[in-house]
């Protein structure tokens, strides 16, 4: 049975804000504070990872179509440069962002995380840095847990224009169809081990139901 609107926008912002962003935040504050002597203050490239996914991503859902598409003859058209470069734009619409500009982010960061695991040269990661993402002098600089901050600031934007504009609610449940939304939830499967065949819980689809969105405040105990 196809979900009514309020029920796909609550999964896709569960599972944006709780498994991607949320988390992405919680290892920003770790990556931020000078003297955190936990592993997870060298989370900088994981925090990039994912916030480098979201401005492809969102534009999917604005846009109501996937960024490769599928060709008569059986080949894919990818138009990923054109999607990053417009949910870029979205994310920061009142900056003067040129086209050359967002090319040098999307190939060095987003190409390179995607492709190698890692930006390619010409990309600065600090924690002194104030702005999520700029240029200096021709290199990228950016600091992850400001860039998670304004991305999430972006997304809670565009979630509350669902409810008021009717175009990009339109898009958004056209881009929840492609994604499977409507689909039933598998929350386990049987796999095949030494022992014989076994059934196991798995994590559910990531537009599975889930629990409400998570408060991602850290506790600290007082020394």
């Amino acid at each position: 049975m196809p979900l009514n609107i309020d029920e796909k926008i609550r999964r896709f912002r569960f599972y944006v804000e709780t498994r991607q962003i949320g988390l992405a935040e919680c290892l920003g504050r770790h990556f931020e504070d000078k003297d955190d002597e936990t592993p997870f203050k060298q989370s900088g490239f994981v925090i990039l990872s994912i916030a480098s996914a979201y401005f492809e991503m969102i534009q999917q859902f604005i846009d109501g179509e996937e960024s490769a598409r599928e060709e008569n003859n059986g080949t894919f058209r990818s138009f990923s440069w054109d999607f990053f470069k417009r949910g870029f734009k979205d994310v920061y619409p009142g900056q003067q962002w040129t086209d050359d500009a967002i090319r040098k982010i999307y190939k060095i960061v987003r190409c390179g995380m995607y492709h190698g695991g890692m930006p390619k040269m010409g990309c600065h990661l600090s924690r002194d840095f104030k702005p999520g993402i700029h240029l200096c002098r021709g290199e990228i600089h950016i600091n992850p847990a400001a860039l998670v901050r304004e991305i999430h600031e972006h997304f809670n934007n565009y979630i509350d224009s669902l409810k008021v504009d009717a175009k990009k609610q339109a898009n958004f449940v056209a881009m929840c169809e492609i994604m499977g939304f409507d689909d039933d939830v598998v929350s386990g499967t049987h796999c095949d081990t030494p022992g014989g065949t076994i059934f196991t819980t798995t994590t559910s689809n990531p537009h599975a139901p889930g629990d409400e969105p998570m408060s991602w405040h850290v506790e600290t105990e007082e020394v």
